[in-house]
């Protein structure tokens, strides 16, 4: 066999066991799974004592994040007592050597190897450590681990041995070392582009997920997911912060979050006016901003004995806006002096986007709720004002038209008395014509107030308050409405849209009740089950506030037709008048408590067996 045909076959075999090594390291899923694979692939091709990983921590430092390799009695090495919490600077140690100063025109590391390390690497950290435990410490390699936008990591290797004797490194090792190192880094970049594919994944679902959410959707997740996944492993940044406009203009602090070493002390406010700090110039000019040395401009920032006592060293902020409308910022800070790379950018103007657009939909929904709920308290208000002053005009009317028949009707009342000279037959036939008569008038005015059941039907009372407290969404941003419902309930023929209108009444005052409150915690509790009155069961819907209770003068008032708390607001006295009208019609209760200082629970009671079906 000729050399060239020699050397050919040791470059296939070479390629062989890259491509194995690849297979293997592809198919890793997490960071740590790769870590170890890839070492323990780097002693076995290249025969090495010990193998290393080290990556950029947040404080811009490298730090061991894998170990694989024997001592010098041929004990497996144990990663927790090998310089575990040790951190190199870049060009610190050996393994730093292979990283790019902060300082550097290129980004990118270069390999180093040496022979004779102890010679020719003098100022290498740790070399008794390595002494004591190795037995002897000879030669090594130091490789970056690069990725797109510079070098993130490297790999480091020491003492080559062949048949338990110590042999020199020469080229090929670092050019495979180097290889292998390039097939690591390209995982890593393809994990955290998984990663950043994940985040944008999710926050489209949020979008999806709000457009067609039936039940409140908490924009604070949004805010919590965003910040969460900024600061977490994979990122090199260590606070991140969201800042929402308020109604004052101000610039308020709506979700943050932080690595363990950042401390919150030192921040003395959580919003900011119009040009007080960078944010608000950022929202203001539309426009992201990022400094790499905070310390050059330390002036533009409020909080600047905050940054200082947590190291923070580089900012980058973005508008949360569509188009020209700014709804808030996104800032990010990172430990040491960083370079915010045009992918890293692309990538926070995204989320910011996406954050933006949640928010803007959110809004949108919201406000569309408090229309429609403005515009049905003032369809059911119109209601009642049109049935209050149909009652009065209709009573006119009746006793105008029926005029004579009463005064007849109270001339037959007299000829049923003892006095009267009628028999007993002729007084039952008085009886029954004005009975017939009673019973047409009584029939004429439930025609007129519609008050038949025109349109029964089953009806589940659960169902029926859901849809109502669903009218009241807008409110549970200030008011905590909590419903608790017995599913036992059965369903019952009735008119739905009746009970609704009692229901909407009970819920609106106990909103206007609790408006009137100053203390925060502001609730409405909403309760259904079945309750046995006087040996006749009921469904029972517990409505409780804690807002102004409903003082002792005027509890005998209340359903009164006229009375109102609210005159000022446009109350007309209508609402709780009509609703127990509605509720007796049906032949069930309605009735109140009210505690000072504990606010007022309403009780609705409707028969359970007269309308069951």
């Amino acid at each position: 066999m000729t050399q060239a045909q020699q050397d050919k076959k040791k470059l296939q075999e070479k390629l062989r066991n890259l491509n194995q090594i690849n297979q293997k390291l592809i198919v890793c899923k997490t960071l740590k799974e790769l870590t170890t694979e890839a070492l323990k692939q780097i002693r076995h091709y290249l025969n090495v004592q010990l193998a290393s990983i080290f990556l950029f921590n947040k404080d811009g430092y490298i730090q061991r994040c894998g170990i694989d390799g024997v001592d010098q009695n041929n004990n497996l090495i144990n990663s927790k007592n090998w310089l575990a919490n040790k951190k190199y600077l870049p060009g610190e140690s050996f393994s730093g050597k292979a990283v790019p100063s902060p300082d550097a025109e290129s980004t990118y590391g270069e390999p180093h190897y040496s022979n004779q390390i102890m010679e020719e690497y003098k100022d290498i950290i740790d070399v008794q450590f390595y002494l004591k435990k190795l037995g002897q410490f000879k030669n090594g390699i130091s490789v970056p681990l690069n990725g797109v936008n510079g070098t993130f990591g490297t790999i480091e290797v020491f003492n080559k041995i062949d048949n338990n004797i110590l042999i020199d490194f020469d080229n090929d090792d670092v050019y495979i070392l180097m290889l292998i190192g390039t097939i690591l880094s390209g995982i890593i970049e393809n994990f955290r582009t998984r990663n950043k594919l994940r985040i944008y994944n999710e926050m489209t679902e949020m979008l999806i997920k709000l457009e067609s959410e039936k039940n409140n959707f908490m924009i604070q997740n949004v805010y919590q997911f965003v910040v969460d996944n900024l600061v977490d492993s994979t990122t090199p940044y260590k606070v991140a912060i969201i800042r929402i406009v308020n109604d004052d203009k101000e610039l308020e602090i709506a979700e943050k979050a932080k690595s363990e070493d950042i401390s919150w002390k030192y921040r003395t406010k959580d919003s900011v006016k119009m040009g007080d700090n960078i944010g608000a110039e950022v929202f203001q000019e539309n426009e992201p901003l990022n400094i790499q040395n905070i310390g050059e401009k330390l002036d533009m920032f409020f909080h600047k004995k905050w940054i200082k006592k947590n190291k923070l060293q580089s900012f980058i902020c973005l508008p949360l806006s569509l188009g020209d409308e700014p709804v808030g910022t996104l800032s990010v800070y990172v430990g040491y002096k960083h370079k915010f790379y045009n992918s890293e950018i692309y990538f926070k103007k995204n989320v910011a986007l996406l954050t933006a657009g949640i928010f803007a939909i959110d809004r949108y929904k919201n406000q569309l709720k408090q229309t429609q709920s403005k515009l049905e308290h003032e369809r059911r208000k119109f209601t009642s004002i049109s049935r209050a002053l149909g009652f009065d005009s209709v009573m006119k009317n009746f006793l105008h038209k029926y005029k004579n028949e009463l005064i007849e009707f109270g001339y037959d009342l007299h000829q049923l008395s003892d006095e009267s000279q009628k028999s007993n037959q002729q007084k039952r036939r008085i009886i029954q014509n004005r009975k017939n008569w009673i019973d047409s008038r009584v029939q004429e005015m439930k025609e007129v107030f519609q008050v038949t059941h025109d349109n029964l039907g089953p009806v589940d009372v659960n169902e029926v308050i859901r849809a109502v407290v669903q009218l009241f969404s807008s409110t549970r941003n200030r008011i905590k409405i909590e419903e608790q419902y017995d599913l036992t309930i059965p369903l019952i023929e009735i008119d739905g849209n009746r009970i609704k209108d009692v229901i909407y009444n009970l819920i609106d005052n106990a909103v206007e009740a609790i408006n009137e409150k100053t203390k925060k915690d502001k609730s409405i509790n909403i309760t259904t089950n079945i309750v046995t009155i006087d040996e006749i069961q009921y469904i029972q819907v517990i409505i409780e506030d804690n807002g102004i209770e409903i003082p002792n003068e005027l509890k005998e008032t209340v359903f009164e037709q006229g009375y109102t708390s609210h005159p000022e607001s446009g109350g007309t006295g209508i609402g709780l008048f009509v609703s127990r009208e509605i509720i007796s019609d049906y032949g069930g209760k309605l009735s109140f408590t009210s505690q000072v200082g504990k606010g007022t629970t309403f009780y609705m009671c409707l028969p359970l067996k007269r309308y069951q079906i």
